[in-house]
């Protein structure tokens, strides 16, 4: 079930970060344009990441890092959408 928190927000104020075609080329590390976006993120702000896998190894970084949570919906055989948000202060 969906959190509460990602059915509050507006479609318009979330942040996309979209490796579907480095996922299909194989070229590139997904995890810095991920960490910088995430970064970015004010208190409460949304980051919706575009991967062709569900990012498990991401997860156990996200949670040494704290401030975040996230939930992760299958949208295709070969994209997910992963949603980040930083915790609110």
């Amino acid at each position: 079930m969906r959190p509460a928190w990602l059915s509050a927000i507006a479609s318009n104020s979330v942040r996309t970060v979209n490796l579907l075609p480095a996922d299909e080329r194989l070229d590139s590390d997904p995890l810095p344009p991920v960490i910088t976006a995430m970064r970015g993120l004010a208190p409460g702000e949304v980051l919706r990441i575009r991967h062709k896998w569900e990012p498990q190894p991401f997860y156990d970084l996200w949670r040494r890092m704290g401030g975040f949570t996230w939930w992760a919906e299958q949208r295709g055989p070969d994209e997910w959408w992963i949603w980040v948000r930083r915790l609110p202060t």
